[in-house]
């Protein structure tokens, strides 16, 4: 009913009592349920997608909040490629860096293909001035991931290396 007369969704409509201060909005709820489905409802009557929401007691971008979830990988994705469609920043920064250069710190090939097929930028520099292939190297050794799944670093440096369209890599 609310959504049938393009009710704010923000966080004024989910606002807790005054002496608790936190903030977040329907859309950065519905991706900490992991529910795509009404992701999907809430964008399309007009959530916005680049508006921050509080995840525990930080602010995060809905994009943010996504990758940092515990969603299942297919709802993972899914919930990206539909913030993405409504023009959710796949390189906006999270305290000095981008999602692509975290997933590469962590190891994580399928997030960094995911990142890459979502037109992640790759040449985009952190805080240090590093891009995401400079990290993937630097992390080979530091992260547990890569070091017990060394074919993971391997598809990660290829990726990030290759001037293809990801979806014509595989």
């Amino acid at each position: 009913m609310l959504l049938k007369h393009k009710a704010k969704l923000s966080y004024q409509a989910l606002q807790p009592p005054e002496w608790c201060n936190y903030k977040s909005t329907a859309l950065i709820e519905a991706i900490q349920e992991g529910n795509v489905p009404a992701m999907k409802v809430l964008l399309e009557f007009g959530a916005n997608a680049t508006e921050k929401g509080q995840v525990n007691r930080y602010e995060h971008l809905p994009i943010h909040a996504l990758f940092l979830s515990e969603m299942d990988w297919p709802s993972r994705s899914a919930g990206a490629k539909l913030l993405v469609d409504f023009k959710a920043d796949i390189n906006a920064m999270l305290r000095g860096q981008t999602l692509l250069m975290k997933a590469a710190k962590d190891c994580d090939s399928d997030q960094v293909k995911l990142l890459l097929e979502l037109k992640a930028n790759t040449s985009l520099k952190d805080e240090d001035e590093e891009t995401a292939l400079e990290l993937a190297h630097e992390y080979k050794t530091k992260t547990p991931a890569c070091r017990q799944h060394p074919s993971a670093h391997e598809a990660i440096v290829k990726l990030l290396s290759s001037d293809e369209p990801v979806a014509e890599q595989f």
